[in-house]
């Protein structure tokens, strides 16, 4: 038996699944429950410029961060440098929506 998957060796198989890489402007986690604290009524965005390779990797600067309250559409927190972008606070608005 190959690890805890119970598969044996002889019956494992593999897929490779290839897509076309996209080249967007912005690049978004939306988390519908905060992941700091579990809180289900705070939606969390993160934002970053490109193919989120600085949300991913966390090493090629910060991302916009804003906190957001579900039911009021209450800012609860956000990174200084988030009115820089236009984009971000249309993701905002968006994230409000979605509740």
């Amino acid at each position: 038996m190959a690890g805890n998957a119970g598969v044996k060796q002889a019956d494992a198989a593999m897929a490779v699944l290839v897509q076309q890489q996209l080249s967007p402007d912005l690049s978004f986690v939306l988390h519908t429950v905060s992941p700091l604290d579990g809180d289900k009524d705070t939606m969390y965005a993160e934002l970053a410029v490109g193919l989120g390779e600085t949300l991913a990797s966390g090493t090629r600067g910060s991302p916009w961060r804003l906190a957001v309250n579900k039911s009021t559409g209450e800012s609860l927190a956000q990174s200084s440098s988030w009115q820089e972008s236009q984009s971000f606070i249309v993701l905002c608005v968006l994230c409000i929506l979605v509740t």
